[in-house]
């Protein structure tokens, strides 16, 4: 399964609307990170890391804040 960045950033602004209910960008972030655990294909999570990484400054802060928790966990289950 090969889905765009673009495509990834667009659905994933997409699940950070629907979920935040104020302007909390961690919150929304975290809920976010656990949405994308969840129900992302590792590979699509990984596509995201890499462009989240690659160009974090074009993303939104609720989509940075996920990155940053999506690393988190990663790393977390690494250990």
């Amino acid at each position: 399964m090969s889905v765009g960045a673009d495509k990834l950033i667009r659905m994933a602004e997409q699940i950070s609307a629907n979920i935040s209910v104020d302007d909390d960008s961690e919150r929304i972030g975290a809920q976010l990170a656990q949405h994308m655990q969840r129900f992302w294909d590792p590979r699509m999570r990984a596509e995201f890391m890499s462009h989240a990484q690659a160009d974090s400054q074009a993303l939104s802060p609720p989509l940075r804040a996920a990155a940053k928790c999506l690393r988190e966990i990663e790393e977390a289950a690494a250990t």
